[in-house]
């Protein structure tokens, strides 16, 4: 359920640009409150456990889901720490969790101010976003659609808290297989980059199985269910890291990837893994 401020429309709740929308469809899985579940969350209904029970049948979601979570926190830390990011673009967000990634890379940058931006489609992860994580300033939650960078880019409270004159973490964290191949997610990715600083940075993981047969299986659910994308295979996300510095361990399943002195979470098995990793751009 809404947080009643949330339910009742309360002042700063809604994005201008992009209104809560009046009425959401229940009766259709949605990939953020599914994913919301299998990391233990409460935003979610019966249609996406439903969802969420096919799924796993077919392939260990829970654990990828806690995977690229994993990933994302490492991620950030990272790049707030080690190498000074202080301006993120986190597309494909999902609802809140209990530890924010706003939250780890004001914690990496040990006093520095960071800039923090949380992109998503879906009318209530936004609402809820809006609720639990503005407040500060420097943190907003937008609704946006990754296929329309230019839209996106448009939006006049995206462009209050980031400086587009200065390099930004763009972020795609197992958001990329949402989306079918004839919206191009790949083609929308390299436009957003075509925005940024030089010395911006774009970390991204996408589901990958390495028995096709499964891999197509679990595509021809999701096509299915709610006409989301596919698996993909690795050589189809190297091509989006293409003209980019690839940041050591290199592109790899996302358990394998951690920061110096870190070690590597156990990898999924089964076949399955997000794969991804982490580049700047020249």
């Amino acid at each position: 359920m809404l947080p009643q401020d949330v339910a009742d429309g309360g002042e700063g709740i809604m994005d201008r640009d992009y209104p809560l929308a009046g009425s959401v469809d229940f009766k259709r899985p949605s990939m953020a409150r599914m994913h919301d579940f299998l990391l233990g969350g409460r935003d979610h209904y019966p249609v996406d456990r439903a969802a969420c029970a096919e799924l796993m049948a077919r392939a260990p979601v829970r654990a990828l889901a806690r995977a690229q979570r994993e990933f994302l926190g490492q991620v950030v830390a990272h790049l707030a720490g080690r190498l000074g990011v202080r301006q993120f673009l986190d597309v494909g967000c999902g609802f809140p969790s209990p530890q924010p990634a706003h939250r780890i890379a004001a914690k990496a940058a040990a006093g520095g101010q960071v800039a923090y931006v949380y992109v998503d489609s879906d009318p209530l992860v936004v609402a809820h976003g809006q609720a639990l994580l503005e407040g500060n300033g420097r943190t907003a939650v937008v609704q946006g659609d990754l296929r329309d960078p230019s839209a996106l880019l448009r939006q006049k409270r995206l462009a209050s808290v980031i400086d587009f004159g200065r390099p930004v973490a763009c972020l795609y964290v197992s958001v990329l297989h949402c989306v079918p191949d004839e919206d191009s997610p790949a083609q929308a990715v390299r436009e957003l980059l075509s925005h940024l600083a030089p010395g911006s940075f774009l970390a991204v993981s996408h589901l990958i199985c390495d028995d096709p047969a499964a891999g197509e299986e679990l595509s021809g659910y999701l096509r299915q269910a709610a006409g989301w994308g596919r698996v993909r295979a690795r050589e189809e996300i190297d091509a989006v890291f293409v003209g980019l510095e690839v940041h050591a361990p290199g592109l790899c399943d996302v358990t394998a990837w951690h920061p110096a002195g870190k070690r590597p979470t156990p990898p999924v098995d089964r076949g399955w893994c997000e794969y991804g990793g982490l580049a700047r751009l020249a």
